[in-house]
């Protein structure tokens, strides 16, 4: 994925990412600017076949009104550019 997230140093350098694939943990990340980020699908979760759930939980998600940055109230954390799922063989 590529993603940026919404930051203000001091209070808040990065946003906490942390990643799941039905509803199992796969990575947690540190987003602050424009970056790509992987994680690996455990391989038995796509042998099945079905449906992939990616979830991502954004513990410090906030607004840029509640840093001083702007009038916005909206909750945000982070923005996503592009997403690809690659299969490797193996």
């Amino acid at each position: 994925m590529k993603l940026t997230g919404l930051t203000k140093d001091p209070e808040l350098p990065y946003q906490p990412v942390e990643v799941y694939v039905n509803d199992q943990k796969v990575a947690d990340w540190q987003v602050a600017n424009e970056e790509e980020f992987s994680a690996p699908i455990p391989q038995e979760m796509t042998r099945r076949g079905g449906l992939l759930r990616i979830t991502l939980k954004i513990p410090k998600a906030t607004s840029p009104k509640a840093l001083g940055m702007s009038a916005d109230p909206r909750i945000l954390g982070v923005a996503c550019f592009d997403l690809q799922l690659v299969l490797k063989a193996g």
